[in-house]
């Protein structure tokens, strides 16, 4: 009898690792809900589905409707859904410690992990062939995944994703290094929380039609686990001056970074005086300089502690970016409340050791 019910917890785990694998959004998206239970609000502390996928959270446990039975999954089995690592790498490494900061040229290698989101235009002075026009900003996570924002992959919907490619490895756009690499996009995963009146879990993940190959100035950042630092800390931006109502101002060929602080959230909310704004799933930076500009939409918001030689994206760049110049803060998805979701939508790539260490 024993054996019995070994083989029948089996074959349902089966059915539901089947089901995980599958390509079906609705229960992607609905798993996705479930394994993060509590992060819509502070004081929620369960997750149903409304739509009654099957898939339900009870104070963080797993429960998967496999036809007329259920599979629990406690907690502390998340590592079923956890991406692959590889010990023979490590992320938010910075080959280029001499570069030039506060608005100006970052050296090539400074941000391995920076991309680009290039839209395919037709060259005004030359019809017949395309040239390359920065549209947004995002970051290397692993061997396969762009983490960028997601209002910049609605509009790569609509644009259609054949028109764009990620450029890595050089700080110009249209540059011509020896380990520039542009590789064409296969999908984009955007945040089954995202909601685009209120820009709340603005982030998306674009996965690409191949694996990068590391090199010095391509490598991936490491994915902040703590929370946001405590307020005044400095942090470092860095982009071309992409967004995607166009190009602002600030906007340059060539690679640029700046560091700035990390406000409050009540401070955030006094200055900005926006009620969509989130402190549980946003991050907001200030600076009275417009160098704030130089970051994109999509990309990444970086910290390093003081003894530490390690980069890792605590926020990805939502808005406030295009109005930088006017005296308001700048507005950051917060990684660690994405983070989960993240690590489930990434499963099929390889990340580097360290990624998620704290």
């Amino acid at each position: 009898m024993g054996y019995l019910a070994y083989f029948l917890q089996l074959f349902i785990a089966l059915n539901v690792l089947c089901q995980i694998f599958a390509e079906d959004e609705t229960t992607t998206e609905a798993l996705v809900k479930a394994i993060e239970g509590s992060e819509d609000s502070m004081s929620q502390s369960e997750y149903t589905d409304p739509q009654s996928t099957g898939t339900q959270s009870d104070n963080n446990n797993i429960l998967l409707d496999v036809g007329s039975d259920y599979l629990y999954i406690g907690a502390e089995h998340e590592g079923l859904f956890s991406p692959l690592v590889s010990k023979d790498c490590r992320c938010g490494m910075s080959n280029n410690p001499h570069r030039i900061i506060n608005g100006e040229t970052s050296a090539i290698g400074a941000w391995p992990w920076m991309a680009v989101i290039a839209l395919l235009i037709p060259d005004p002075s030359d019809p017949g062939r395309t040239i390359y026009k920065g549209f947004c900003g995002g970051s290397v996570i692993n061997d396969r995944y762009i983490l960028t924002a997601a209002h910049c992959a609605e509009y790569m919907k609509i644009f259609g994703l054949n028109t764009f490619r990620i450029i890595l490895g050089d700080n110009l756009i249209d540059g011509t290094s020896s380990t520039r690499q542009v590789i064409s996009v296969a999908q984009v995963k955007i945040h089954p929380k995202y909601n685009n009146e209120t820009v709340n879990y603005d982030v998306a993940l674009v996965r690409l039609v191949k694996t990068i190959t590391y090199n010095d100035n391509i490598q991936p950042i490491c994915l902040g686990q703590a929370g946001s630092p405590f307020p005044n800390k400095n942090v470092t931006v860095a982009g071309w001056g992409l967004t995607v109502a166009g190009i602002s101002s600030s906007a340059s060929n060539a690679l640029k970074d700046t560091t700035i602080q990390v406000l409050s959230n009540a401070e955030c909310v006094r200055i900005f005086n926006d009620p969509t704004f989130n402190p549980g799933a946003m991050i907001c930076t200030f600076t009275k300089a417009t160098n704030a500009c130089n970051g994109d939409s999509g990309g990444p918001l970086m910290f390093r502690r003081v003894s530490s030689k390690i980069y890792k994206q605590i926020g990805i760049v939502s808005y406030g970016i295009d109005a930088c110049k006017q005296i308001y803060p700048v507005v950051y998805t917060r990684v660690k409340r994405v983070l989960s979701w993240i690590r489930f939508v990434t499963r099929d790539g390889i990340y580097c050791g360290n990624s998620f260490t704290p």
